[in-house]
């Protein structure tokens, strides 16, 4: 059965909550670092995460980057954030962000991770114990010490 969401002429479409909609196993990942303001880029093609174990809705095939993780995985780090529209979606926290891009150095451009760390130094609510607990079960704390050891 298929969800569907009609949009009124006169309303601005918000693409990151109709897709949420559509699909109750998918979280924002990368994005995750403009809805918690630490990149002023938005993405122009979303990123969600969803268990490796499940695919990918074939209604969302071809429209999003889709990253798959172990269930283990895959609910560390959610929380709720309200998108640039005023809408609630599930996505992840900014630590697990961090990781994230350092899971996938090889499938993210340099200079975006790097940025994503600078910004997360400099970010006044960082929880580097939390960071570190999240970079251990991810298994890139290797990766992250190299870069914290420049920037802080």
């Amino acid at each position: 059965m298929q969800t569907w969401c009609y949009i009124l002429p006169d309303t601005v479409h918000d693409d990151m909550y109709t897709m949420m909609l559509r699909s109750d196993k998918i979280v924002f990942s990368h994005e995750t670092l403009f809805l918690n303001g630490l990149s002023e880029r938005t993405h122009f093609i979303h990123t969600v995460t969803v268990l490796s174990n499940t695919a990918l809705p074939n209604s969302l095939k071809g429209e999003y980057i889709c990253f798959y993780v172990k269930p283990e995985l895959h609910n560390i780090g959610i929380i709720e954030k309200s998108t640039p529209l005023g809408n609630i979606v599930r996505c992840y926290n900014v630590e697990r962000t961090i990781c994230d891009f350092l899971r996938c150095r090889n499938r993210c451009d340099d200079e975006t991770v790097i940025s994503a760390i600078k910004n997360y130094a400099v970010y006044d609510k960082k929880d580097l114990n939390l960071l570190s607990v999240y970079a251990k079960q991810f298994k890139v704390a290797n990766e992250l010490k190299k870069y914290l050891e420049v920037l802080l």
